[in-house]
């Protein structure tokens, strides 16, 4: 039997299950931190990213600059863009930015911080723009499951970012480290928990592909639940 054909198949036994619904006050294995277990549980997975793709994909941008580019999350409704000091390189580049749907946007940068591997950029149009709501990342521990987005290099800018979904491996201080697979260009794109809430942005590669390195966005629970980001490196990155 041809790949193809296995993949149609396999689909096809997976679309008969996608409407098992949980029972009453039952979790999903994801927002209890363990691995899926049987074909159910796959089919829970693959249906909190299809609902959750759409937002992530709003929130996420294509980061470009004259030497390379990378990704970037929408963090603020006036336009701020968080990403990796790494991708931007310098204050005084010319930062052009790429959303889901197509549109080009000029952007300013704001400040980078190279020894925390993190920078913010302004978009330069006045409107409201979909942002990506904050969660505390002290809450996130070994097991728990996330989502990553971003603009990899082998993906044009004009579509929307690739979704993965992964788990974290560890956190220490300012890091946290998920087995969620990146390659280049997904550097400062976004690290979103399983109800689609920002717990991190991309940093780098670790020693294996799996080995992914994101810089945990510290903050308390209580400015989370008001969309306020207390500490980023000792910058307050939302208003």
């Amino acid at each position: 039997m041809s790949l193809r054909v296995k993949h149609i198949a396999l689909m096809g036994i997976l679309g008969c299950f996608s409407h098992l619904p949980l029972l009453a006050n039952e979790k999903a294995f994801f927002d209890l931190g363990q691995p899926p277990r049987n074909l159910s549980d796959l089919v829970q997975l693959s249906d909190r990213l299809v609902r959750l793709a759409p937002y992530t994909a709003q929130r996420t941008v294509a980061v470009r600059q004259s030497e390379g580019r990378g990704s970037g999350v929408i963090v603020s409704i006036d336009g701020r863009v968080l990403t990796a000091a790494h991708v931007i390189r310098d204050i005084n580049r010319d930062i052009t930015l790429t959303t889901f749907d197509g549109i080009e946007l000029k952007a300013q940068v704001l400040w980078l911080d190279t020894t925390l591997d993190t920078g913010m950029l302004k978009i330069q149009r006045d409107q409201e723009w979909p942002h990506a709501k904050l969660a505390c990342s002290s809450n996130v521990r070994p097991g728990t499951w996330c989502i990553a987005t971003g603009h990899p290099k082998t993906n044009a800018p004009s579509t929307s970012p690739l979704i993965r979904a992964g788990r974290v491996l560890g956190a220490v201080k300012d890091r946290i480290a998920t087995d969620t697979v990146l390659t280049h260009g997904d550097s400062g794109g976004p690290l979103f928990d399983m109800n689609g809430k920002l717990i991190g942005i991309h940093s780098r590669i670790g020693p294996r592909v799996a080995d992914s390195i994101h810089i945990c966005l510290l903050y308390t629970s209580d400015a989370a639940d008001e969309g306020l980001a207390v500490d980023l490196g000792g910058r307050r990155i939302i208003k």
